[in-house]
């Protein structure tokens, strides 16, 4: 019977976040070619010709993303083949 009240009264807590999310890692597939360049920035549409891992976000009940999200994301190459991707 407590129990079923506990319940009852349980309140449901969340929080609202904003974020601005960057996230690197190596490669080695991949490199820049040219002996000038020490990164590359790629565009948002050339991001599906590289491996970028998916991210999860445990417990997450709802995400909204802005369409200025996409304008503000950016996706470099570095010589030392790590990639970088920022989001925010």
């Amino acid at each position: 019977m407590a129990a079923e009240r506990a319940e009852d009264n349980a309140v449901l807590q969340e929080i609202s976040l904003d974020v601005f999310l960057n996230v690197q890692w190596k490669d080695r597939r991949v490199r820049i070619v040219s002996e000038a360049l020490e990164s590359m920035e790629l565009t948002w549409e050339q991001r599906q010709l590289f491996w970028i891992p998916d991210l999860y976000i445990r417990q997450l009940r709802e995400m909204r993303v802005l369409s200025l999200f996409q304008e503000m994301t950016s996706l470099r190459l570095y010589r030392n083949q790590t990639m970088r991707i920022s989001i925010g």
